[in-house]
């Protein structure tokens, strides 16, 4: 498992700093996804024990509390998100073992292995895509974890993902090579040069040489001026 792949490239993966009865939510910077959310010190131990990789803690904090299992910060999703953009294959492997829904939905409407697939963490999808049908859509923009992991390729803010090993895997569990969203985007028109050719070499259609791939900026959501 590669940690420090994602450490790399991100300010930070997911902070939680008390303030009073507050804590603050920081997902990746460059997205400009930072809220405050009113979350109890409970909580903010549950959601920091899962993003520091303490499966021991987990396991002492559901004893005392099974109802963690579920709990979900809005927009930000359950623990097994949190797991899967952490490119924690132990924590999920962990989570799922004690019952957690692969199916709860996050950011975007997504599932963990639409997380997973948009961080481009190759760890977490191939424990993910045994759990998770591989075609799902998420609930905004009615994407697949395919179209996700191209969407964010093409927006090279996160150069240590490893979107190819995402496809790959997306691929080999059965996923639609030429997946699109609901406004009618294919993934090979907003994925970055790499990801397009190599879904084109598995099988997707080549964009017309009149329609140059889509880049939106600045990147917000898996639909272009999105938030």
């Amino acid at each position: 498992m590669n940690l420090g792949r994602n450490a790399a490239t991100l300010l930070s993966i997911v902070i939680l700093s008390a303030v009073g009865s507050w804590a603050y939510v920081e997902w990746p910077q460059q997205h400009n996804h930072r809220t405050f959310e009113p979350i109890s010190p409970q909580l903010r131990q549950w959601f920091h024990t899962i993003a520091i990789g303490d499966t021991l803690g987990a396991s002492a904090m559901l004893k005392s509390d099974p109802s963690l299992l579920s709990a979900s910060l809005p927009e930000r999703g359950t623990a097994l998100h949190f797991a899967a953009m952490r490119n924690d294959a132990d924590m999920i492997e962990f989570l799922l073992g004690r019952g957690a829904d692969p199916m709860a939905r996050g950011l975007w409407g997504g599932t963990p292995l639409h997380i997973a697939a948009y961080w481009g963490n190759p760890d977490a999808v191939a424990v993910l895509v045994r759990k998770i049908p591989v075609d799902s859509r998420s609930n905004d923009f009615k994407c697949t974890p395919l179209y996700w992991t191209a969407w964010a390729s093409g927006q090279d803010s996160r150069p240590s993902g490893d979107y190819v090993a995402v496809c790959k895997l997306l691929l080999e569990a059965g996923a639609s090579v030429d997946p699109s969203n609901d406004q009618g985007q294919r993934a090979v028109a907003v994925a970055s040069p790499e990801v397009a050719r190599f879904l084109i070499a598995a099988g997707a259609t080549p964009l017309p040489a009149t329609q140059p791939a889509t880049q939106p900026s600045p990147p917000s959501g898996p639909v272009a001026g999105t938030d």
